[in-house]
């Protein structure tokens, strides 16, 4: 047989797609030995010029091909990376030869797997609040009604549980914007104090069902530069956990003097049961979930479920800012939460007549 050609005797068709082909590709001979190869298979093994085909996985599934002379598509992993594998016969009369196109499909697995687990936890999150309002419609029709003290608790319980599917909704909103980049920032000069002051009132029913304290220790203006609808989230979403993982004292919401002066501190702590060594780690991961064994039973557990996101897209929100959010905890010793903001210089100095965050 006569010599095995080089590259460059491949047909013109074959040499352009090695060299602007952005996956990597290989042409290996009847024998395994490789002919060519474009640059990112040789980044893929190791940076050799001529990556060596046998002794790996695509060595048996090359010679399948000349055997058969049929083309085979696998997925498999190299490099600690999984690809999706195509190997074809070249047909020419001159030699034999064959085409290996790897396409590294890493983050389109991770990507669906991500999008499984949402659909999986966004499926479960829905499911407890729906089934306990469909229990507490039930028990109400059926003649809970009639006594007030008992359909005024059923009833605390489905605003409960509308608000757990209302934060659902906001997080996956929020989710959806920030992939697809359009969660722009309109920075407005607002007073901290106020927009505090909001989400306690808002959440202020939550606290007091558990008999916890919301206070806040904060001068009457605190200055900063933010959106006020993306800090709400923030502070709605951090004030709500605290309240989720605190069954007894409450919420402080105060400044923390911080080392940057052009920046405003304010930290939100709790008298919960705090944070184990690997939720501080993980706890603004996206999906990541505080273990519900924290609780106290199983009821308690059903309420803390969630999406995983609110903290995840707080971090987000903040550091679009320009801030930086971050936490301390103590297992059996509560959490803070801290965060900084840009603070107003435009108002500095001036009277409280220009004050211009008053809805």
């Amino acid at each position: 047989m006569t010599k095995t050609p080089p590259l460059q005797s491949l047909s013109a068709r074959y040499a352009t797609l090695l060299a602007q082909e952005t996956d990597a590709i290989i042409f290996v001979d009847e024998n395994v030995a490789v002919l060519d190869a474009n640059s990112a298979a040789g980044e893929l093994f190791a940076g050799a010029a001529a990556p060596e085909i046998v002794g790996t996985p695509l060595e048996d599934l090359v010679r399948h091909v000349f055997a058969s002379n049929l083309e085979i598509i696998q997925q498999m992993e190299l490099q600690g990376r999984v690809f999706r594998v195509k190997i074809a016969p070249v047909n020419d009369a001159a030699f034999a030869a064959a085409l290996i196109l790897l396409r590294d499909v890493s983050e389109l697995q991770r990507l669906g797997r991500a999008r499984r687990d949402l659909v999986a936890n966004i499926s479960h999150d829905l499911r407890t609040p729906i089934a306990g309002i469909q229990l507490v419609a039930e028990t109400l029709k059926n003649g809970a009604l009639t006594n007030k003290k008992v359909a005024r608790t059923l009833l605390e319980r489905i605003l409960d549980e509308v608000e757990a599917l209302e934060q659902i909704n906001q997080e996956l909103m929020d989710l959806s914007l920030i992939e697809s980049g359009r969660m722009p920032l309109k920075l407005v000069r607002c007073n901290l104090t106020k927009q505090v002051n909001k989400a306690i009132k808002r959440l202020k029913s939550q606290a007091q069902r558990k008999g916890l304290f919301l206070k806040v220790d904060l001068p009457p203006k605190v200055r900063v530069l933010a959106d006020k609808g993306m800090l709400a989230r923030v502070l709605t979403n951090l004030i709500h956990n605290a309240i989720k993982f605190t069954e007894t004292g409450g919420i402080t919401v105060q400044t923390k003097p911080v080392d940057d002066p052009d920046m405003v501190c304010l930290a939100v702590a709790d008298t919960g049961v705090g944070l184990s060594a690997e939720a501080q780690q993980r706890v603004f991961e996206r999906f990541y979930k505080i273990d519900a064994a924290r609780t106290r039973d199983e009821f308690e557990r059903e309420k803390h479920t969630g999406t995983g996101l609110g903290l995840a897209i707080a971090r987000h929100i903040i550091e679009a800012h320009g801030g930086k959010i971050w936490l301390e905890s103590t297992p059996g010793h509560g959490t803070t939460f801290f965060f900084t903001l840009p603070r107003d210089e435009i108002l500095r100095g001036e009277s409280a007549d220009n004050e211009i965050d008053d809805d």
